[in-house]
């Protein structure tokens, strides 16, 4: 008797022990495509992020570029009127004091 008792004991904890085991291997198998998923996820937005961040800084770069084009070709516009007017001031004196002079001579 005492030794169907420890019989069905042990057979009873064999059947326990392996619900157990196979309930801890489902979990970790659950555990190990959660992390996989999780971990692919991750992955995923970084490289998105990656992307996002070398196309921000693509855009900022080629912004910077064409402002400095825009702003090379404004100060290349501006000495080039300033030089005209200066040509056309000095002309324009010069002109006057001629004009002048010839007054003065007829004075």
């Amino acid at each position: 008797s005492a030794s169907r008792e420890a019989c069905f004991s042990l057979s009873s904890f064999s059947r326990f022990w392996a619900s157990a085991s196979r309930e801890a291997c489902l979990s970790l198998s659950s555990f190990s495509r959660f992390w996989a998923s999780a971990s692919k996820a991750a992955c995923l937005s970084v490289r998105s992020f990656s992307r996002f961040w070398a196309s921000a800084s693509k855009a900022a770069c080629l912004s910077v570029r064409s402002f400095s084009r825009f702003w090379v070709s404004a100060s290349r516009e501006a000495c080039l009127s300033l030089s005209s007017f200066s040509r056309f001031w000095v002309s324009a004196s010069r002109a006057a004091c001629l004009s002048i002079s010839s007054f003065s001579r007829f004075w």
